[in-house]
């Protein structure tokens, strides 16, 4: 949601679920954890949550029940990972959470514009803050557990490289940011306040309707002809560090910036080494997330009441 997560952790949904040792009578258990019970008011009401953030709303019965049945499995991977950070006693600090919440926040224009975004996610601070401690805390169970067994050597680089090379053979590429608005006056509002002095991704945040909002428009790299026609035009023949005119397309009306131009060529190993490492760090913490996991799983008496998360299909 606001951090970028790499590896096991982008898995993760953080669920913020009220889990505890008893569920009130009236409230059927979905699921047990190690003791620990959500009951299904708690997990629809964390379900409907994400659901809003992702715009995945099921248009059949089966997708649904497929989606819920994975949701379920990210909320029962959040509650053994805190599991065992209890188990290794490790805890997320004040000063930490106040750090995060405070590197958040400079994505944010002023006050204002960050409370605005709490009330589009339809969460108070005091629960937000709670959801940034708990997924600190996750990245730190994984970081102890899984991260920190990995190791990357400068030959298992050159060896990824050397049987890969037509990996790097790069098209011509752009990094760029956008920024879309339905209406052209808001497009030529949002770009007086970029030319002010405004960052860019900041006024994405709050104004675009664009998925890619949530990280401020970026649109990552692309060659010629990943995106629309319309983009093209614009962004491959945009000056690096320079904010388009509005530009009109079917979708509505948009705001472009080039962060980086890369000509075609072919990248030496020097260059992509952080890359490579990246890449091979992520295959390995998959692998070793899914081994943990299984390990976890195994060693946790689950149980999960089927018939009321079928039941819940119906609700959305």
């Amino acid at each position: 949601m606001f951090f970028k997560l790499a590896g096991p952790l982008c898995l993760l949904s953080l669920l913020l679920f009220a889990c505890s040792k008893k569920v009130e009578e009236k409230k059927e258990m979905l699921v047990s954890v190690g003791g620990d019970k959500v009951s299904v008011e708690e997990f629809q009401k964390s379900y409907a949550s994400a659901s809003r953030e992702t715009a995945r709303f099921p248009a059949n019965r089966e997708t649904a029940l497929k989606l819920k049945a994975a949701f379920l499995n990210q909320l029962i991977e959040e509650m053994l990972i805190l599991h065992e950070a209890e188990r290794l006693g490790l805890f997320v600090g004040k000063e930490e959470v106040d750090a995060a919440i405070a590197d958040v926040k400079k994505d944010y224009a002023d006050e204002k514009t960050f409370a605005q975004m709490l009330i589009n996610e339809y969460i108070n601070f005091d629960r937000w803050r709670e959801k940034v401690k708990k997924r600190l805390l996750i990245e730190k169970v994984i970081l102890h557990s899984v991260s920190s067994q990995i190791n990357i050597t400068d030959e298992d680089i050159q060896s990824y490289y050397d049987k890969n090379i037509e990996e790097f053979r790069g098209d011509e590429q752009v990094r760029a940011r956008q920024i879309l608005v339905k209406e052209e006056v808001d497009a030529l509002e949002a770009r007086d306040r970029i030319l002010s002095g405004e960052d860019f991704a900041a006024v994405a945040r709050e104004v675009s309707m664009s998925p890619d909002k949530r990280e401020g428009g970026d649109l990552g790299y692309f060659s010629r002809g990943v995106m629309p026609p319309e983009f093209d035009a614009v962004v491959f023949e945009l000056e690096k560090g320079l904010l388009s005119d509005v530009i009109s397309s079917p979708y509505g009306y948009h705001l472009f910036l080039v962060e980086d131009h890369d000509d075609a060529r072919d990248y030496s190993l020097e260059e992509m080494k952080g890359k490579i490492e990246e890449h091979l760090r992520r295959d390995w913490e998959e692998y070793l997330y899914a081994k943990w996991m299984e390990g976890l799983k195994k060693d946790t008496k689950i149980d999960v009441n089927e018939e009321a998360l079928k039941r819940s299909i119906a609700v959305r």
